[in-house]
Formats: structure tokens, sequence, C-alpha cells
């Protein structure tokens, strides 16, 4: 080596020799059939990058005290150093397949005259790829020296090298075979964890089938009480029922029909005067008492144009008492049974309508009294005179003398017979 090299410099002459002995390495390899496809490739890229790094001016090859090279013309992992020197911390070891190319590999994962993939392991001078894994090389990088990957489960390597997951569309590695794990039963946002019987795997979670609608795992089920079903395009809970109806435990029901939470088989009559009654969920009558439907509307039945039904008219002269026509009566008298009766005398209507005094009563002052003693004879106030009594003689009560009395005739004794001595008998 040159002083300049020791020196950290090289000069264009010693550059144009490298990449002329490269080029006659490669001629010579060509024409002999002695350099594989790789080896050429490596000689090549090695001339022509070394040539046009060389030609920059202050870019050369610095040598450092363990002769490896430290400037930008060294070569680093997995390129060729045939024709220059490995950056530090890389070794120059001979290519095996060629046997004669060399390449540079990092320091720590020489083993032997061998260069260890990444991940692999020295043992006894040869490069082991252990714990199930394999030992996978790019054959599209001539000079790479692979790594070991386990194919089981690496993303890169599924089941085979460079055989790659879709990582952006939810795959991974599972067990050697790229499962999507937003959708995968068996791997449901992780290798292995496998849904249950009734659950779907939705965006990697295992939702209950209850839940799925169409690509969305709903909070809730939808609920066939509140009329829901699931709309698979929207991904949620739609109502069946129109704008025009309510749900009512799990019907649809006209707004016509509602009352209160009840959908009632047929809506509340207008023209019968109905409404609906929310509490008890039923339709009732909107009129009071004392009224009628009469042509939709609450009408009172008490009037002389609708007593007790809607036109039922009281003939002239007659009022409507308690939806009943009846006629007017005079002051002092009430109408009972359709009569104008005086409560105080009426014997069949003594005191009220209806209450009859038995037979030998009277009605005085509108209690039935009996008419036979001598303050009411014959007749409510009759009263007889000092020395008669009350007599009756077949239907007939009246005061009489008695027995013994002095009499002027017949017709004054109660036996109506007065003897010649002027007695009654």
């Amino acid at each position: 080596m040159s002083a300049a090299d020791r020196n950290g410099k090289v000069s264009t002459d010693e550059g144009c020799t490298t990449r002329e002995r490269s080029f006659d390495q490669l001629t010579k390899g060509l024409a002999s059939a002695n350099v594989t496809r790789r080896g050429a490739l490596r000689l090549l890229a090695t001339t022509l990058l070394g040539g046009a790094l060389a030609s920059v001016p202050g870019v050369g090859r610095i040598a450092g005290e363990s002769g490896e090279a430290q400037a930008a013309t060294c070569a680093n992992g997995g390129q060729s150093c045939t024709a220059q020197k490995c950056c530090r911390g890389f070794t120059c070891l001979v290519d095996q397949t060629s046997g004669t190319e060399k390449f540079c590999c990092p320091t720590t994962q020489v083993c032997g005259q061998t260069c260890c993939p990444t991940g692999g392991v020295c043992v006894d001078r040869q490069c082991i790829c252990n714990n199930g894994t394999t030992r996978c090389i790019d054959p599209n990088n001539l000079f790479d020296i692979g790594a070991c990957r386990n194919l089981q489960n690496d993303n890169d390597n599924c089941g085979a090298c460079f055989n790659a997951c879709k990582i952006m569309a939810g795959e991974a590695c599972c067990s050697g075979v790229c499962k999507n794990l937003l959708e995968d039963e068996k791997n449901c946002g992780a290798c292995g964890n496998s849904c249950a019987a009734d659950a779907t795997c939705i965006a990697g979670v295992c939702c209950p089938n209850t839940r799925v609608c169409g690509n969305t795992c709903l909070v809730t089920a939808c609920d066939p009480l509140q009329c829901q079903r699931c709309d698979p395009d929207q991904g949620r809970c739609v109502s069946t029922c129109t704008a025009q109806e309510t749900c009512i435990a799990g019907v649809c029901c006209p707004e016509a029909r509602v009352c209160g939470n009840t959908c009632l088989a047929t809506a509340c009559d207008a023209t019968q005067c109905q409404v609906c009654s929310p509490a008890s969920g039923t339709c009732v009558s909107a009129c009071g008492p004392g009224q009628g439907c009469c042509n939709g509307v609450c009408t009172d039945l008490n009037t002389v144009t609708n007593c007790g039904a809607c036109g039922t008219t009281c003939a002239a002269g007659q009022s409507c008492v308690n939806g009943v026509c009846q006629a007017v009566c005079a002051v002092g008298q009430t109408l009972c049974n359709g009569q104008c009766v005086n409560l105080t005398t009426d014997a069949n209507n003594c005191g009220s309508c209806g209450t009859t005094c038995a037979r030998g009563q009277g009605c005085c002052n509108g209690l039935c009294t009996t008419l036979n003693t001598t303050t009411d004879c014959g007749s409510c106030g009759t009263v007889c005179k000092p020395g008669e009594i009350c007599c009756t003689r077949g239907s007939s009560t009246s005061c009489k003398l008695p027995a013994g009395a002095a009499c002027k005739g017949n017709g004054n004794c109660c036996s109506n017979k007065c003897t010649t001595a002027g007695v009654c008998a």
C-alpha cells in the first residue's frame, strides 16, 4: 500500500487501476465461464460504483488501524469486497457460491468462513437458525446474507419466505397462514382468539350475533318491542314504523288508534262523542251526567227539545223533569206519575208520590191518619161535639149521639134510632 493510502488519500490512477482490474476479472470470468451470475453482477456493481465515487474530488478510501476502509467508497454488509475494502464493523469473506467473489459480513455475524444470517447463531463454526426459524434469503438481492425468520408468526414471511401478509388489510401471520384478524372467527383481533359459536368477528371484535348488523357490531341489539330492525346497509337499528305510526308493545299503531300505551282495535268515534282515556287505554264518552251525544255534540237531555233522548220534544204545557216530559202543576201541587196532586191531602200520594194510606185512613197534612176519632171523624179535622162519638155505619163515618143520649130524631143517634122517650136506643 502506498503512503498516499496510509495518509487516507487515493490517486485517480489507482482508482483507474482498480476499475481496470475489476473489468479484467469480469471479462476473464465470463470468457472462462468460471464466474456465477451473482459474482458477475457484484463485480459490475462494484466497478461502476467505485469508479463513480473515485471520480469525485476529495473522496477516496481511508484505511484505519484495523485495515478496514472508512471512506465513502468502503463496502457495507452484503456488498462486494473483491475490489474494495469493507467499512468498519464488517469483515470480508469469500462467497461460498462462486468461490472467488468476496463480500462484506457484519463482524458479529462471522462464523468461520461463513456469514450467519440475522438472528442466526454460530455453533461449531456452523450457522444455525434455531427455535424453529428458517433462513430466508432475498432472491432478488445478490448480496443478501438472509435472516432467520419464524414462518409461523412472521408477517413478512408467513408459511414461506417472503410470503407477506397484507397488514393494511388487517392480515396477520397465524400458524403459518395469513389470516384476516378483522373477520376471522378463529383469529379475531389476535391469532388464536376464537369467537364463540353464537358470535361473529366484526372489525376484530367477537360480536354476539344478536348485535351483528351488516358489518357493524351494535352496542345494544335491535329491540323488536321498540319496533326496531337492523339495516345492514347503514349498520344501525331503524324503526319499522312510518312517520304516521307509533310503536306500542312491538306493534306499529296508526296515530288515530293510539290511546296511552294501548293500540285500540278501532279509533275513538268523534261522532259518538268518544275520547281517549290514556289512563285506562280505552275510549270513553266526553259527555257529563245528564248529557247525551246528539250529532257528535254533548247535549243536555233535560230540555223540552231533548228530553231524556236526543230529539224527544215535550208537548205544549209540559216540562222536562229528569229526562221525562211532565205536565206543569199549579202552586201547591206535585206531579206524580203524570198527574198533579196535593201531597198534603191525596191518600194515594200522602206526603210523597206513591205513598198510599190504608183503608179507613185519610191524608191529613201529608200524614196518613185514621178517620174514626173525635178529632178526625170521617175526614181530616172533623171534630165531634161534646157528648158525641165518632160512629161508623156501613161505609159512612160521622159524629153521632151514643146510646142513652137524649135525641130528637133517629138521625142523631149512632144506632140511627131515637125512642119515643127521646133517648137513643
